[in-house]
């Protein structure tokens, strides 16, 4: 596999181009620091509504049609999506169509309209999203937690904000947040095709060697709550009882990510896993399993069941149990080797899709992270010992958890951890 290419425009703006040869596809993955977390006070929910309304028209092209028109009458495809640190626009085209990328994308970050007409339109969506994941139980109970984890702060209110939130947002706010984050420095490129890098150059330079000029907005450090923290809310139209049991992780330039990872996955990934077997297993739950979230600040460990109310305590005793036995003793050898299995051909099967090697390696170089290979990445678990991952589970386990329970009728007394 050829290395990728890091190319720097006039204005600063990057481009990485991520070989991938013999094929007839080509994707862009449009990363920029442009996520809910570079929100102000003030500005809660617009990083989402933008990223909805950059697609309603550019001044070249003022309309939905027109503007998707330059993909899809291609053939090709695109969307967008806001994250906590990062805003995302891709596209996939076939190769002979590659300018067509960049300009639509260019469209994006430089000339949208935004237009006053639309707004109304545009909150209507985001608040049927909003309360969309607010009815899906196992979607919403995660959400709750941030509240729980980063009480009073950005970190801890609804990514996309509330429905309150967005019917604050004015159109001067969603162009102050264009001028202030839509900037050279805050974006990086990823292409990934079989493609000449002096025609990348050539296409990179034409569309986004204009894009503004300014100054990368630094990310405040979370206030982390010490406490054990519960919160309970009951849906009686609910059949059965969400619950997730969250702890602090490491962010996502912390060394202790990989061996957090390990820990979570052997814990928690797959039917294999402690909690599977020892939950499922026993036939009370439906669904059990433990995640993770590295993010620049911040990082979560979370272990999440879908179960009838009547088993809530039960399973709650055994997540407790498990959590003691992996601080204790050391995952097995067997444990260890089938996680490092599962999580290399997580890694090499997201490799073989052009788009994922677009976005992981325009990740890499916006967050100005070391630029590894996937595989060089597999090297870095497997150079985690077992040891390190039972002292990682000693640092992330001796906190007071944060658990969030939506049952039908159980109250806050009536559950124990």
């Amino acid at each position: 596999m050829e290395p990728p290419t890091l190319l720097k425009l006039s204005n600063g703006f990057r481009v990485v181009f991520v070989p991938y040869r013999n094929s007839e596809v080509v994707s862009f993955s449009l990363l920029g620091k442009g996520g809910s977390n570079y929100e102000k006070a003030d500005e809660v929910g617009v990083a989402h509504f933008l990223e909805h309304a950059v697609f309603d028209g550019t001044k070249k092209y003022p309309s939905r049609e027109k503007l998707s028109g330059l993909i899809q009458n291609l053939g090709g495809s695109f969307g967008g999506s806001t994250g906590r640190d990062g805003v995302k626009y891709w596209v996939r085209l076939v190769k002979k169509d590659v300018e067509q990328g960049f300009g639509f994308l260019s469209e994006l970050v430089l000339q949208p309209l935004i237009e006053e007409k639309l707004m109304g339109k545009n909150k209507g969506i985001i608040e049927q999203e909003i309360n969309r994941f607010k009815d899906s139980a196992d979607l919403y109970v995660p959400r709750i937690a941030s509240k729980l984890l980063f009480p009073n702060q950005r970190y801890g209110m609804l990514n996309s904000g509330d429905v309150e939130d967005i019917k604050s947002i004015t159109r001067e706010k969603v162009l102050s947040f264009i001028k202030e984050n839509y900037i050279a420095q805050n974006f990086v490129l990823g292409i990934s095709g079989d493609l000449d890098v002096d025609l990348i150059n050539c296409l990179a330079s034409k569309y986004f060697s204009v894009v503004p000029v300014g100054h990368t907005l630094e990310l405040p450090s979370p206030t982390k709550s010490p406490f054990l923290d519960l919160y309970v809310e009951n849906r009686p139209t609910l059949k059965q009882a969400h619950c997730e049991v969250c702890f602090y992780g490491y962010t996502d330039n912390d060394a202790k990510k990989y061996a957090c990872a390990i820990l979570s996955s052997a814990l928690g990934g797959g039917v294999l896993s402690r909690l599977f077997k020892s939950i499922r297993g026993k036939g009370l739950a439906y669904v059990v399993g433990s995640h993770i979230n590295f993010s620049q600040k911040y990082g979560i460990l979370s272990i999440y069941a879908g179960l009838s109310e009547n088993n809530l305590n039960k399973s709650l005793v055994l997540i407790k149990k498990e959590i003691d036995k992996i601080k204790e003793k050391l995952i097995t050898k067997e444990e260890y080797e089938r996680v490092l299995s599962r999580i290399s051909a997580s890694y090499i099967f997201a490799a073989e899709d052009s788009l994922n090697r677009a976005s992981y390696y325009a990740d890499l170089v916006l967050f100005d992270k070391k630029v590894r290979s996937h595989l060089e990445e597999i090297e870095r678990f497997k150079a985690v010992t077992r040891e390190e991952v039972r002292e990682v589970a000693n640092e992330i386990f001796s906190q007071n958890p944060k658990i969030v329970a939506l049952t039908p009728s159980l109250r806050k007394e009536d559950i124990r951890f």
